[in-house]
């Protein structure tokens, strides 16, 4: 890695989370570079320290000054002859390379090394498109085109680069025309079956189709409206370590409420606050889910996922939350798709 490409990791101590975020965006690799003025590594700073931080209650808006990581693994380049860097780039993800304590270089992964993953990858592609007005009177919407190819293509292309090889597409609404592009997935060196909805079954009534299907591993479960630039991975691991039944995506919305907000009773807030700032967790539409969960689910029967979340839970279940800061449209109506065109056509 020469220097101008390792500047993309470097932010400052004195930057916001938010224009961290964007440096970690823009460079895909997870990571961001904490330096002073002389290029000397004060420490870093990954997407998971942000997801966490964000959960905690961190505002965008906050300096990260002390709150990235210190204490990290890090080669020097006198040692460099006596390491095995295969060994660790197996166990650690960014390796920094530090001569007199500045960073000269940057071991990652290779992004597109990932292993072979045989979770299956549950698509809901069944639904009716009907916000979207006359583009779905004869396409279902995950087959409307962004960036030359469909939605639900980009999706499992995406899918396939990170090691997914095993898909299920439930269907219903114009299930034909879903059925005869993809066909078995041969032509994209895939694994794809599918699930026909004799009736609209919901986000997770789809779902109770699959139990009479021999599944072992967690399996994702995604809209097939949504484009995302999200490693699949790092949520199964996540989803893994803290041994979720079900792990909900959830990004972050801040919303500017119009009006001054009147606090008679709390005695910690001021009286009148004027227009706060909300914070929100919102669903994504993306779940990882174990498969023993799936017995749960009556046969056959209407069930959206809130719903079904909302029972786990009642039901002592362990739901956990995967924060995602990542680039992801959730093409709900015509103007969403408009907009998400704008960004890749333009």
């Amino acid at each position: 890695m020469n220097h101008s490409q390792l500047k993309r990791y470097f932010v400052s101590s004195n930057d916001t989370l938010a224009e961290v975020m964007k440096v970690i965006n823009f460079n895909t690799k997870g990571v961001a570079l904490v330096v002073d003025s002389n290029q000397v590594l004060k420490g870093l700073l990954t997407d998971g320290d942000i997801r966490r931080l964000l959960l905690k209650g961190v505002k965008l808006s906050d300096k990260i000054k002390n709150k990235f990581n210190k204490n990290f693994f890090f080669i020097n380049t006198n040692n460099l002859h006596k390491v095995d860097l295969k060994k660790i780039k197996k166990k650690i993800v960014h390796v920094p390379i530090l001569k007199k304590k500045k960073i000269i270089n940057l071991l990652l992964q290779d992004d597109l090394n990932y292993n072979k993953f045989n979770n299956l990858v549950f698509i809901l592609a069944g639904g009716l498109g009907k916000r979207m007005g006359n583009l779905t009177k004869k396409l279902p919407k995950p087959m409307l085109n962004i960036n030359g190819k469909s939605i639900l293509e980009n999706q499992i292309i995406f899918f396939k680069q990170q090691g997914f090889s095993n898909f299920i597409l439930s269907v219903n609404y114009l299930a034909n025309k879903i059925i005869k592009y993809f066909k078995n997935g041969k032509k994209l060196d895939l694994n794809i079956n599918y699930l026909r909805e004799r009736k609209p079954l919901g986000t997770a009534g789809s779902l109770s189709l699959l139990k009479n299907k021999k599944i072992e591993e967690d399996l994702i479960v995604i809209n097939g409206d949504i484009y995302a630039d999200l490693n699949f991975s790092k949520i199964l691991e996540h989803h893994k370590r803290y041994k979720n039944d079900l792990t909900l995506c959830a990004c972050r919305k801040q919303y500017q409420f119009p009006y001054g907000v009147i606090n008679p009773y709390q005695k910690t807030l001021d009286f009148i606050d004027e227009k706060p700032e909300l914070n929100f967790l919102v669903n994504s539409g993306i779940y990882i889910i174990k498969s023993k969960i799936l017995k749960l689910l009556k046969f056959n029967k209407y069930l959206d996922m809130n719903n079904f979340i909302n029972f786990l839970k009642k039901n002592k279940k362990k739901i956990g939350i995967y924060l995602i800061y990542e680039r992801i449209f959730d093409i709900g109506n015509k103007s969403q798709y408009n907009k998400i065109k704008d960004i890749f056509y333009n």
